[in-house]
């Protein structure tokens, strides 16, 4: 439990790393390779079997890939997202590995990834579930967000994940890159 963590959490600070270089760049086409977006936060569980399995708070961390395709005419954004809850209680852990596909929309006509702008998502994928036990089982799930961008890229969102032994909300603070 506690090595993949840390492997996560390697794995983050080299994505924004490698994130924070392509921004200093200025590329002008958007990488696949390195994360738009990291954010970090709690995963809520509203779930009992997360909850009794990982406590009523677990660390969330969450790297986001804008895609260049977008629907025409709109304010929006399709993100894919890789993210991380983790947690202990008891002895018992819970571990979800959520994959997930989601369209952002902005307000007041903007970007969704705007400066001094609140935003809209919704979303769907694959969640892997490793929840009190050793074996891994895996469920399509979904979620809505919102959120606001700050100056200087900074973000914060409040998400709502709907996942069959995942429920609950998530709230995080992140920097778009």
């Amino acid at each position: 439990m506690r090595s993949t963590r840390l492997s996560l959490i390697a794995l983050l600070s080299v994505s924004l790393a490698v994130g924070a270089q392509s921004f200093a760049h200025a590329q002008a086409v958007p990488s696949l390779i390195s994360p738009s977006a990291v954010s970090a936060g709690l995963f809520l569980p509203s779930s009992s079997d997360a909850k009794n399995a990982g406590g009523s708070s677990e660390l969330y961390l969450d790297a986001q890939y804008g895609l260049p395709v977008n629907i025409p005419f709109t304010p929006t954004r399709t993100v894919v997202s890789i993210e991380g809850e983790f947690g202990t209680h008891d002895g018992q852990h819970s571990n979800i590995i959520p994959l997930t596909v989601g369209e952002y929309f902005g307000g007041a006509g903007k970007s969704p990834f705007a400066l001094h702008n609140f935003y809209g998502a919704v979303g769907a994928g694959f969640y892997l579930e490793n929840i009190g036990s050793d074996s891994s089982s895996g469920a399509i799930g979904g979620y809505a967000a919102v959120g606001y961008n700050f100056a200087l890229t900074f973000f914060v969102q409040a998400k709502y994940q709907i996942v069959r032994s995942a429920n609950g909300p998530i709230v995080s603070v992140g920097t778009r890159f």
